[in-house]
């Protein structure tokens, strides 16, 4: 029986300071990576995981120099058409699906196999990922927000 290819996974992580000047609700990023560790250990598979800060410069790197992935995971806060990244000092970057778009597929390809949106209001986004052939997408309900935790305990069995 042939050796099976390591997994290649990205969790993209997002937990902006502030956003037009307030304060935004942090995020346990901290134990949302635990938690992707532990999973990990169970599956029974090599697997290589990144994580990444989801900043457009880190975001774009990760995805030309190790894409596509087998799971795609973006950990972070979005709104009604966008995932909220963040820039160099901690302020929420509102990102819209075409830029997203841009971002994903900078080669022209699915720029993984699964992508896991753990946002609120994300799957407003995952027709992007969608379009750009990723086979199967998670999202959360584009009229939805979630808590923190339930986000996590949801990931946490996925």
């Amino acid at each position: 029986m042939p050796k099976r290819a390591p997994l290649e996974i990205a969790a993209l992580l997002s937990d902006p300071l502030v956003s037009g000047g307030e304060p935004v609700a942090r995020l346990n990023l901290k134990a949302a990576m635990a938690r992707v560790r532990r999973q990990l250990q169970g599956i029974g598979r090599a697997a290589r995981l990144r994580f990444v800060i989801a900043n457009p410069e880190h975001l774009l790197n990760a995805v030309r120099e190790f894409g596509p992935f087998d799971v795609l995971h973006f950990d972070g806060h979005g709104g009604k058409g966008e995932l909220l990244l963040e820039d160099d000092i901690g302020e929420a970057l509102p990102i819209d699906p075409g830029r997203l778009e841009a971002m994903f597929a900078p080669q022209g390809r699915p720029p993984a196999q699964v992508v896991f949106l753990s946002a609120c209001h994300s799957a407003s986004v995952a027709r992007v990922f969608a379009g750009l052939g990723v086979r199967h997408v998670v999202a959360i309900d584009s009229e939805a927000a979630v808590l923190d935790v339930a986000a996590q305990a949801f990931a946490a069995h996925f």
